[in-house]
């Protein structure tokens, strides 16, 4: 059957029916109507023709290219001859749609060719539809008594003729004959085929995907998981499984890769491998190292199992991987090695005890710990792979004591602070080590990762407050006899290297009394050595002639929680009236420990306190003005 498009250039070509004229006679409306309802089903029967056209060069296209794939190529139709069958397809769709279905849209049915068709249809009518539409074309050269005597007697014979008899559906029906031969063809040969029809077609229908071709032998998807080096028995728990994510997967370098797959169709004599295609690190295969096969062992239920690289080794750079078996090939995994995560100290930071007035020092890249009680360590760490989470497992029990804060988006930098303490007894640190507890961040649509327990552990060394050492060192005497009115000077020193001096003082009592505190001798900011004097008047204190005045000194450090404090053992004064009075002592002042300073003037220059006897300086406090019985001790 001509196309339209050739009716449209046919010379005969007419203008529409109904242009120009008045349609006054019935018979030249009925003539339009008829003509009108000619055009519109030769119309949809060329659009259905078209799309059975379609359909049975769609369905010879899939049947011909599968049976290609099938039985032509070993191992089916590489991807760029899927992608040239499908252009092939593309392209032949286009041009019949350009060629024939444009037209139907763009352009009306000739009249000629419409007025032809129905006689066609109705040989009785002999040439007078066509001869109709002629003499309407060319009205002014006939007369008009003959016009309408034609359309009068071409409207009469048309109307004897079914409204249904107009079009010549033929090639419509055989294409659709032929159609359904072929999809019986095609449905009989996907039972019966060797291979998966369904596959081939989808491969052919989407060159782009990475599906296996089909073959005999059934291979699903590969199953990947992990283990170490030397471990027997199968791997079990979902924490090893390796997710495969757009036909890639992630592995910690140093492991060991267990690839298993179910097979189906598998001859008594044939066995499963992998094949395995060393990457370089951009991910390309590496054509220097030859590609090597990994035997599979059946493990039941037709599932097989290799490890990759080997069983006393672990992967150290990435692999693509294939089972194949037969004429079997499952799908192409590429696998990545990561490095193994790692986290390590960055650096130590000291913040001691604000007692103690020394400033806060840092150490880099030092894990083990060594500090006084008491004092504040914050860690600061850093690894090589992004973290989920992380904390500091202190005694290296397993479990984690401090949360490490990671710093987001990076997820590769954290810190974590405690206290350094002593144990219940105070005989060592209350934790002796510490060990890191972390878990990578896991890719995108990988499943979480386990925790990693740190394979070093670090000291922790913690030096204890020492109790602050005191001695009198004036009067020498155990037991000193002394007149019950004479002033008597107790000369003290004392020294604490790590926390500092808070107070020191004098005791007194009587004999088998209450214990009576004296004045404070360290005025000022905490100290680490001290060196005074305190003046004791036995008479003010309580003593009497014949009694025993003991005495003692007193020395408290600055430890925050719980301050040590040091005390010598009592010495005595006796009280005799015949005794001579104590010999005064060479007046000295205070000296700092490590500015070399003793009394007022500096060790270096050689000068001595200049205090005068007669106002009772001793040191910088004043003795002689203290009142009778008080004995004002002073700061040294």
């Amino acid at each position: 059957m001509a196309t339209v498009s050739d009716r449209i250039s046919d010379p005969l070509a007419v203008a529409p029916w109904d242009k120009g004229a008045t349609q006054a006679s019935k018979s030249e409306q009925y003539l339009a109507r008829r003509f009108a309802a000619a055009s519109a089903d030769l119309k949809a029967m060329a659009v259905a023709t078209f799309l059975l056209a379609i359909a049975v060069g769609g369905v010879s296209w899939f049947l011909v290219g599968v049976l290609v794939e099938h039985w032509l190529v070993p191992g089916g139709l590489a991807t760029w001859a899927r992608w040239m069958w499908f252009a092939v397809g593309g392209a032949a769709v286009a041009v019949a749609a350009v060629i024939w279905l444009l037209p139907l849209v763009r352009y009306r049915v000739n009249l000629v060719y419409a007025a032809h068709e129905l006689e066609r249809g109705n040989p009785d009518l002999h040439n007078d539809l066509v001869n109709a539409v002629l003499v309407k074309e060319r009205a002014s050269e006939a007369a008009e008594a003959v016009v309408k005597s034609l359309r009068r007697r071409a409207a009469r014979r048309l109307s004897r003729m079914p409204d249904d008899a107009v079009v010549d559906r033929t090639p419509a029906v055989w294409l659709a004959w032929t159609l359904t031969a072929l999809v019986c063809l095609t449905l009989v040969y996907g039972v019966v085929a060797p291979k998966s029809f369904v596959a081939s077609a989808a491969r052919l229908a989407a060159p782009w995907s990475g599906m296996a071709a089909p073959s005999r032998v059934q291979i699903q998807r590969p199953q990947l998981a992990w283990r170490m080096p030397g471990e027997d028995g199968a791997v079990a728990g979902p924490e090893r499984t390796l997710a495969i994510v757009d036909g890639s997967a992630e592995l910690v370098r140093g492991r060991q890769l267990v690839v298993s797959a179910k097979i189906e169709g598998l001859d008594a004599d044939e066995r499963p491998t992998v094949m395995v295609s060393p990457l370089r690190d951009d991910g390309t295969i590496d054509t220097a190292i030859e590609p090597w096969q990994g035997p599979m062992l059946g493990k039941g239920d037709g599932v097989s199992a290799a490890v990759i690289p080997g069983p006393d080794r672990g992967l150290d750079h990435g692999v693509e991987l294939q089972v194949v078996v037969g004429d079997g090939r499952s799908e192409r995994v590429r696998v990545a090695v990561v490095d193994v995560p790692t986290l390590l100290v960055r650096e130590l930071r000291y913040d001691y005890p604000e007692s103690m007035g020394r400033e806060s020092e840092s150490l880099p890249w030092q894990g083990d710990i060594s500090g006084i009680e008491g004092t504040r360590v914050t860690i600061f760490v850093e690894a090589n792979r992004p973290l989920e989470s992380a904390a500091i497992d202190l005694g290296c029990d397993g479990r984690p004591n401090v949360a490490i804060a990671i710093e987001r988006p990076a997820a590769v930098l954290g810190k974590a602070s405690f206290t350094l303490e002593l144990n219940a007894e105070r005989t060592g640190p209350k934790f002796s080590s510490y060990r890191f507890i972390y878990r990578p961040r896991a890719t995108r649509g990988h499943p979480t990762e386990p925790d990693v327990m740190g394979q070093i552990e670090h000291r922790i060394e913690v030096t204890p407050d020492l109790a602050p050492e005191v001695a009198i060192e004036v009067p020498e005497e155990k037991v000193l006899r002394v007149p019950l009115d004479a002033p008597v000077t107790v000369r003290v020193r004392a020294v604490d290297p790590d926390f500092g001096l808070a107070s020191v003082r004098v005791e007194t009592r009587l004999a088998g009394g209450d214990v009576r505190s004296g004045d404070e001798l360290l005025v000022g900011p905490p100290r680490l050595s001290f060196r005074g004097a305190a003046t004791l008047l036995p008479q003010a204190l309580g003593a009497t002639l014949g009694s025993k005045l003991e005495y003692r000194a007193v020395a408290v450090d600055t430890r925050p929680d719980k301050p040590n404090t040091t005390v010598t053992d009592w010495k005595a004064l006796e009280i005799d009236a015949s005794a001579p009075p104590q010999e005064q002592p060479p007046q000295d002042g205070e000296g700092k420990q490590g500015e070399g300073k003793q009394g007022e003037g500096k060790q270096g220059e050689g000068k001595q306190g200049e205090g005068k006897q007669g106002e009772g300086k001793q040191g910088e406090g004043k003795q002689g003005e203290g009142k009778q019985g008080e004995g004002k001790q002073g700061e040294g």
